[in-house]
């Protein structure tokens, strides 16, 4: 019988080669993350826009506004129609929805698609509003 220290295990070479294999993956992903992390647009870089017009007659509701429908973080993002109904704003390119209002109106929801896969980095969307 032995006295002393124990018999200390040693890793065989197939071990250790995948140890370091599982590090170098590990670091590798972390890498995408930071990568992908940084290249993502954290202002808002889609255009929408659109018009906002009277369901019964086609006219233009001056001052009606169009938002983000509770999508990322207040206040939302949006705009106000002008004297010809028309309204513009960025938001993120991806699909969610948004939201019509004007005084004296039933509010309408409509969908942002978000998608800019091509050179085209807006999208139009229009509403009527039915009056209350």
């Amino acid at each position: 019988m032995r006295r002393g220290h124990p018999r200390k295990e040693r890793l065989s070479k197939a071990a250790v080669f995948l140890i370091v294999i599982a590090g170098i993956l590990v670091l590798g992903a972390l890498g995408v993350v930071v990568f992908l992390s940084k290249s993502a647009p954290r202002e808002p870089n889609y255009l929408v826009h659109g018009t906002v017009a009277d369901l019964a007659t086609g006219r233009p509701i001056a001052g009606a506004r169009v938002e983000d429908d509770h999508y990322g973080t207040p206040p939302y993002r949006g705009g106000t129609a002008d004297s010809a109904g028309f309204y513009q704003y960025l938001t993120w390119a991806e699909e969610h929805n948004v939201v019509a209002r004007a005084q004296g109106y039933e509010t309408k929801r409509g969908l942002v698609r978000g998608e800019s896969f091509g050179p085209e980095k807006a999208e139009r969307v229009d509403f009527a509003l039915e009056k209350e």
